[in-house]
């Protein structure tokens, strides 16, 4: 980050002097220099802009200024530490200082003072002054650890206290925060202090505790917090009322803890729940989010990050899921399951078996949703009702709906998509009548891969088509033959939304074998009803074809590309070896390869006409 020093370290001419001062809430830098004082190096100011663009210090009225918080943070890093001495930042001392009591804790006067220094071996160390953080030892600053500098603002604050708040709570609760900072600091105490172990959680730990009672899933809740007694959970748990304080005996003496309003109003509710076991939705919402389950002093009171590993190392932690849907090209949901996210961040699809699984999932977790519950219990997973679960369900819920009605072979609107269609459909209408010399019709040809289709309206006025296959059309006569033993007058067929009259499946079948007798009938009345003028039948839209057959340009390319071949023949690579093509074989491969290369524009296909038996299929392949 300050890389640039060395290459500006060359002096220079001109520059603006800066010197160090400070007061009881920092460091000041100035251009004035004063005798207490101390002369900054001439690279000072460029380093003090660069701390300021940095957001280490604040720049105003001409004065760069730091806080003793910011000073901590430019010592402490690692990146700002080289530059400390050329800013005459004092260098850090490793002292900590030595306290002792002015009377008891029960005194209206009751303090602690601060009756020297000592270095981390213990060895006393004489400090000529202290101002803020910044101490001078034999003439020389010095600033002590930060550790150091909280116990010394705690002990001040302790004296700066009112005499309305000097009495036995509040001499109890500011020892046990100067006590804790001393300890962190290294601090020696006097035997009085030593003995007067006083703890004031500001934070709890939360452990948990999975058991399973009598089949169910059950959470105990453990609360403790830092240097809790032994003791703790057993005094916890033997009042219905959680008081100010407790005092509990050790090995060394009584140790008193004295709660915060917020740690207090945390442990009563812990306290009202019998055995600090919890089930049910109660368990689930204080799991998900226990800041909502236990009011807000939860966010002050327990640590976000710890709670979370607590979950995490009692196996407390809940798995997720989406909506997986496989769909045909039609949109049809062929295959149904779920994208589960697992507990330990695996992820995997399961399939439902079949509907009747789909429809048992969906009801469990409609039940749950309902109920208020936080998680839903499937098949050993345990799913986190989120904010997406409602709209996963609808997703799944209208898969199961679409397979219990039956899929739809095509949609009306696609029917009428004309870029689904080749160039040559003009339009959707009533085809006209088209003559052409180069046309013959064979009235006994009928194409067999035609198949009649059964149209229904659905739910949403658009038509619905099934293909009348062979198959479908032996199962019609089955279930007919089924209905006539029973003497029922419906038949049911699978994807169809509603039963057949046995009356309209015969009249069905009557008309595609009328049909297929004589496919070039005129005839358009169907079976069963009446022949007569009063019910002539309208002629049905069509795909309009436009006519190019006549078209100049179209025969004479078609014509030039058929008498024109000047591709060089490529054989494949897959060709089997020890294969060996006879001459027309060749011509014809090179022939298809040619007119290939100018579809679809110029040539929309082609007739190999060969005889039969001189390889038409392998020149094709």
């Amino acid at each position: 980050m300050f890389s640039w020093l060395k290459s500006r370290s060359a002096s220079t001419k001109q520059y603006t002097p800066l010197y160090l001062t400070h007061n009881s809430s920092g460091f000041c830098w100035v251009d004035t220099q004063t005798e207490s004082s101390t002369s900054c190096d001439r690279l000072a100011l460029p380093i003090l802009q660069q701390l300021e663009s940095d957001g280490l210090i604040v720049y105003y009225e001409s004065i760069f200024s730091a806080s003793w918080e910011d000073i901590y943070n430019i010592i402490e890093h690692p990146e700002y530490s080289q530059i400390c001495p050329l800013i005459k930042i004092p260098e850090l001392k490793p002292i900590t200082p030595s306290l002792q009591s002015v009377g008891t804790l029960i005194d209206e006067n009751f303090g602690v003072a601060i009756c020297g220094w000592t270095d981390l071996k213990g060895f006393p160390h004489k400090i000529d002054s202290i101002n803020g953080p910044v101490c001078r030892i034999t003439g020389i600053s010095y600033i002590i650890p930060k550790s150091s500098w909280i116990v010394v603002e705690s002990v001040n604050a302790m004296w700066s206290r009112l005499p309305s708040e000097r009495n036995d709570d509040s001499n109890r609760r500011i020892w046990g925060k100067i006590r804790q900072a001393a300890l962190n600091a290294g601090c020696q105490l006097n035997d009085f202090l030593y003995r007067s172990v006083v703890l004031t959680p500001e934070k709890l730990i939360i452990d948990l505790n999975r058991v399973d009672v009598a089949g169910n899933k059950v959470v105990e809740i453990i609360p403790s917090f830092n240097d809790c007694p032994a003791k703790w959970l057993e005094h916890f748990d033997k009042g219905n009322v959680i008081p100010s304080r407790y005092d509990i005996s050790t090995d060394e003496g009584i140790v008193q803890v004295i709660l915060s309003p917020e740690v207090k109003s945390i442990l009563s509710h812990f306290n009202s729940i019998p055995a600090r076991r919890v089930t049910g939705v109660r368990a689930e919402a204080f799991l998900i989010n226990p800041f909502a389950a236990l009011g807000e002093n939860a966010n002050l009171v327990i640590d976000e990050d710890q709670f979370e590993q607590a979950r995490i190392k009692a196996n407390l932690i809940f798995d997720s899921f989406t909506a997986h849907i496989n769909r045909d090209p039609m949109g049809n949901p062929i295959e149904v399951g779920l994208n589960i996210e697992s507990a330990n961040s695996k992820s995997s699809i399961t399939i439902f078996t079949n509907d009747d699984e789909l429809a048992r999932f969906i009801g469990i977790s409609e039940d749950k949703l309902k109920k208020g519950f936080q998680v839903i219990a499937w098949q050993g997973y345990e799913f986190e009702i989120m904010g997406h679960t409602v709209q996963e369900l609808g997703i799944l819920k209208e898969a199961l709906e679409i397979r219990r009605k039956g899929f739809i072979q095509i949609h009306f609107s696609q029917v009428y998509d004309l870029s689904a269609y080749s160039l040559r459909v003009d339009g959707i209408g009533v085809q006209e009548h088209f003559y052409s010399p180069y046309i013959a019709k064979n009235i006994e040809w009928f194409p067999d891969q035609v198949f009649p289709v059964i149209v229904w309206v659905n739910e949403d006025d658009e038509p619905v088509a099934v293909p009348l296959s062979p198959e479908l059309e032996e199962l019609i006569e089955d279930k007919l033959s089924e209905a006539e033993e029973r003497n029922s007058n419906v038949i049911i067929l699978p994807s169809f939304p509603r039963p057949i009259p046995v009356e309209e499946a015969k009249n069905i079948l009557e008309t595609v074998k009328s049909f297929r007798k004589n496919p070039l009938s005129k005839s358009e009345i169907p079976p069963g009803e009446p022949k007569t003028q009063n019910n002539p039948r309208k002629k049905g839209e069509t795909l309009i074809i436009k006519a190019n057959i006549q078209a100049i340009d179209y025969e004479e390319s078609r014509k030039q590309l058929l008498l024109t071949n000047k591709s060089k023949l490529v054989l494949p690579k897959s060709l089997k070896k020890g294969i060996h093509l006879k001459k027309h074989q060749e011509e014809g491969i090179s022939w298809l390869q040619h007119l290939f290369k100018s579809s679809p524009k110029h040539c929309r296909g082609c007739v190999l006409a060969d005889d039969m038996g001189l390889g038409k299929t392998l020149q094709l392949l």
